[in-house]
């Protein structure tokens, strides 16, 4: 288990699921609209999993690595909501 893990190595695992985190927000929004956006989806979903999974365990282990894996989760959850259209501020109040 990753509670059970040295010191070094949680630190790299931390590390490593920040990088994929990161990576699945940046391939999920750039593959909008492609045959593959539902694969890159499911890896976002899996990469908010485990950076969730990495900053429990490090608050559990008394880490300060707790802090960078919650911000990541930031910047994944602006980025899963961020409108990415092109379209022109003006249509999207027109209802108003």
């Amino acid at each position: 288990m990753i509670l059970a893990c040295s010191d070094s190595l949680f630190l790299t695992l931390l590390v490593v699921t920040q990088i994929f985190g990161l990576a699945s927000v940046i391939c999920a929004r750039l593959c909008e609209g492609s045959r593959f956006q539902s694969l890159f989806y499911s890896m976002f979903f899996i990469a908010y999993i485990l950076v969730g999974a990495g900053a429990m365990s490090s608050v559990s282990r008394g880490e300060n690595g707790w802090l960078c894996c919650v911000v990541t989760l930031t910047i994944m959850s602006v980025g899963a909501v961020l409108d990415s259209t092109r379209a022109p501020l003006e249509k999207s109040f027109r209802h108003f």
